[in-house]
């Protein structure tokens, strides 16, 4: 946890250092931004996925909501209909020439609520957790047309809070971790 920490802090003191050291004037500098996304892969998962962001000087706070059902090969062995509900705040920080922009690498970090379900194939009754998480991601942000881009991403969720939940004559006990990517439209406004 401690070297969690340690290179959460030294990236955010490169990231202001290398910000404090530019010399010329820029036109968005204190400028507030904001935008909306949403994620793709939400829709292919039989989802949906809405966010919204604000920011100013290339660091924004965005705020998500999001629901999925995943293909069963992601279900536990023995269960089926996973679904997830997500309720997530985020900040991001960009780096790099157009981060005023919000273009180009961003690292995320935010915590959030997921709501999952989960039916036993057995008997077909239902279990349901709600999670605490912690996330962080790193992507990058490519401009389509004006305020138009895409931004494909990776990270992680950490559930801080699980625990086995009993279903039946069968219990689930859900991931501690959960890699997590996908590519996400949006508009700058």
């Amino acid at each position: 946890m401690k070297k969690a920490i340690s290179t959460i802090l030294i990236l955010l003191f490169c990231y202001f250092n290398g910000y404090a050291q530019e010399t010329e004037p820029e036109k968005n500098c204190n400028k507030i931004s904001f935008g909306l996304e949403s994620e793709i892969m939400s829709y292919i998962n039989k989802g949906y996925h809405g966010s919204f962001w604000i920011g100013m000087n290339g660091i924004r706070s965005r705020f998500v909501y999001a629901q999925a059902t995943y293909p069963s090969s992601f279900a536990p062995d023995g269960f089926k209909d996973l679904k997830s509900e997500f309720y997530e705040m985020e900040i991001d920080f960009f780096w790099g020439k157009k981060r005023k922009e919000y273009r180009g690498l961003w690292y995320a970090i935010g915590a959030g609520l997921t709501k999952q379900s989960v039916k036993s194939k057995e008997t077909g009754l239902k279990g349901k957790i709600n999670l605490f998480d912690i996330h962080t991601g790193v992507g990058y942000s490519i401009g389509i047309y004006r305020g138009f881009y895409i931004n494909p991403w990776v990270g992680l969720d950490l559930h801080v809070n699980r625990r086995d939940i009993t279903i039946g004559n069968e219990r689930w006990k859900p991931r501690f971790i959960d890699f997590v990517g996908g590519a996400k439209l949006g508009y700058s406004f």
